[in-house]
């Protein structure tokens, strides 16, 4: 059984400076729609940035952690490509960047960026649950 606790941690929270390097270096994009963004029992093809708005991982249609602005999402199964557990919505007037693994490998390779490739080894030494 999922908990909340599994749900969020699957939330990672980036600093502003990381933030404004993968905005720097992704397009945003803006949904005009309520959307999912991928279902439960899916394998996202990319990760996500929100911007601004609102989104959130949904288990079963009844339990939902939102996701802050500042968080990347959907990396860990991404990364170890993996099924999700969860699904992630997002509303309309919101904004993502998608971070697919090319631009991944392209931010964890500048030399100033610690903090990514701290988050990238953690989400690689996870194990799925």
């Amino acid at each position: 059984m999922t908990t909340k606790k599994t749900l969020k941690q699957s939330i990672i929270e980036v600093s502003p400076e990381l933030m404004a390097k993968i905005i720097n270096l992704s397009e945003g994009h803006k949904y005009t729609v309520d959307s999912h963004l991928y279902y439960e029992g899916q394998t996202p093809i990319v990760a996500y940035l929100l911007i601004a708005g609102e989104a959130s991982l949904v288990k079963k249609r009844r339990k939902t952690i939102p996701i802050r602005r500042g968080s990347i999402f959907g990396l860990k199964e991404l990364i170890q490509n993996e099924k999700s557990i969860y699904g992630a919505v997002i509303k309309s007037h919101s904004e993502v960047c998608f971070l697919d693994r090319s631009l991944i490998n392209e931010i964890e390779n500048l030399d100033k960026d610690h903090e990514l490739k701290e988050i990238l080894s953690k989400v690689k030494n996870q194990h799925a649950s």
